[in-house]
């Protein structure tokens, strides 16, 4: 990965490469949280129906048997509850279970927040369209979201597996800011706050940790 920087306009950019970086797993995060993300749609469109298990497997195996190049796709109890986990702790979703019709659902109040036109915010527009390839890394809830300055250099850090370092404050603290520098994987919009999915560069255990854009400063 390389290095990416904010700085001020008036600053000019610079990049630096690094070498020997710890290599990203084959299935990165990008990668794995499209599972769980494509859990989230399919109940989405169930609503308070819902679905079985056997309808959750069917689904994914549908959307990603083609991009099994093994043609052993299996999806198990316990990684339909990791990525019911993920979907919880790191996107903010929580899934219900309903022991009396054996199905899962998204919590209602989850539907009832959920916006159609996340699309009319024209920044989020013109980032998204920047995107050359096709890759899961943005997910949309809600519209008027804070912290969309870094939107665009963010976007093209992920799609480039470029690393990046900024300033950041921490929630909860009195002006505590801190420097981070992070292996940057996916963006989430979450209670009109939008969220960097990154690993922290050169940790020797690989953890994904949640960043909120409106605390990342030049």
């Amino acid at each position: 990965m390389e290095q990416v920087y904010f700085y001020n306009e008036e600053e000019n950019s610079r990049q630096t490469t690094f070498r020997n970086l710890p290599p990203i797993p084959v299935f990165s995060f990008a990668w794995r949280l499209r599972f769980p993300l494509s859990i989230e749609n399919f109940l989405r469109t169930k609503g308070e129906r819902g679905a079985t298990f056997e309808e959750i497997t069917n689904e994914l195996e549908r959307k990603f048997k083609e991009h099994d190049a093994l043609g052993e796709f299996s999806f198990e109890k316990r990684t339909f509850q990791r990525d019911k986990n993920t979907l919880e702790r790191v996107l903010g979703v929580e899934i219900q279970y309903n022991r009396k019709k054996g199905v899962y659902h998204i919590a209602k109040d989850e539907i009832d927040q959920q916006e159609d036109n996340i699309l009319d915010n024209l920044l989020l527009v013109n980032a998204y369209r920047e995107i050359k390839h096709k890759i899961n890394i943005m997910f949309f809830e809600q519209r008027t979201a804070r912290g969309l300055y870094h939107l665009n250099e963010l976007i093209t850090a992920i799609t480039q597996q470029k690393v990046v370092s900024f300033n950041y404050q921490k929630f909860w603290t009195d002006g505590n800011i801190v420097k981070k520098s992070v292996e940057p994987y996916a963006l989430k919009e979450f209670k009109h706050r939008w969220y960097l999915l990154a690993n922290e560069h050169k940790k020797e255990k690989f953890q994904i940790k949640a960043y909120g854009l409106d605390r990342i400063t030049h």
